[in-house]
């Protein structure tokens, strides 16, 4: 009995999905756009577009036609990111993916919702994304999420996930973990900067005094990109390569 629902239900996905007017060239678009969509062909390959709600060490939740589906990621499995609007140039870590992110996926019907990946890209995250240096203090952190809210000067405020190789340095410690961080830290973050949300993808990490933190933000120009200047002053001061 459970096999009949369960082929109903697969049934079920696969008349849905053919509706949908989805297409690996229209749901991965040069803008860094994805729409939500699912297509499935009668062999059980499966390109799903969406966003993404959780990441794993082995697997995706991606939100998109019909619900949540699972995205197992496995060792033959590419990860790319969006480069320069063409996607799959350049290959990424799951580590490097976010909620939020807009992915295309393209694979194969493993159970039910359940997609065994042949492929990944992550339409949201352009490594030629503008860099940029932010100095505030922590709130609102997140240890498990790798997450906080940076408060910068005049009480504005950024959104910073550190990437899973991302480097932190407090004081004289060196390390990839983020449980030498708390709320109330002063630190400086460079990382790549997405206008469009506000928010930092963290690459390093140095915690500051408040002396320090002026004078980074000081030197910050105003179209978010590290100039010359900014990059001697964070080899001075905080021994940055």
């Amino acid at each position: 009995m459970k096999k009949i629902i369960a082929a109903a239900g697969l049934i079920a996905v696969i008349a849905l999905a053919v509706a949908a007017p989805a297409s690996a060239g229209t749901n991965a678009s040069a803008n860094g756009s994805a729409r939500t969509a699912v297509s499935i062909n009668p062999a059980g390959k499966v390109h799903l577009a969406g966003a993404v709600t959780a990441v794993s060490a082995s697997s995706l939740t991606v939100a998109s036609w019909l619900g949540n589906w699972t995205v197992n990621i496995g060792a033959d499995t590419r990860l790319s990111a969006n480069t320069d609007g063409k996607n799959g140039k350049e290959q990424i870590a799951i580590g490097q993916i976010r909620v939020g992110d807009r992915v295309a996926v393209d694979g194969a019907i493993a159970s039910g919702m359940t997609v065994s990946a042949n492929s990944v890209i992550d339409v949201s995250l352009n490594p030629n994304a503008p860099r940029k240096i932010l100095a505030g203090v922590i709130s609102n952190l997140n240890a498990a999420a790798r997450s906080f809210t940076l408060t910068l000067k005049n009480d504005t405020t950024a959104t910073v996930n550190l990437a899973s190789d991302a480097s932190l340095r407090i004081g004289k410690t060196v390390t990839t973990t983020v449980a030498s961080l708390q709320n109330g830290m002063r630190v400086s973050v460079s990382g790549e900067w997405n206008q469009s949300t506000n928010t930092l993808l963290g690459k390093q990490l140095v915690g500051i005094d408040a002396a320090t933190a002026a004078k980074v933000e000081a030197k910050h120009d105003h179209d978010g990109k590290a100039n010359g200047g900014l990059k001697l002053l964070m080899k001075r001061l905080l021994g940055w390569r």
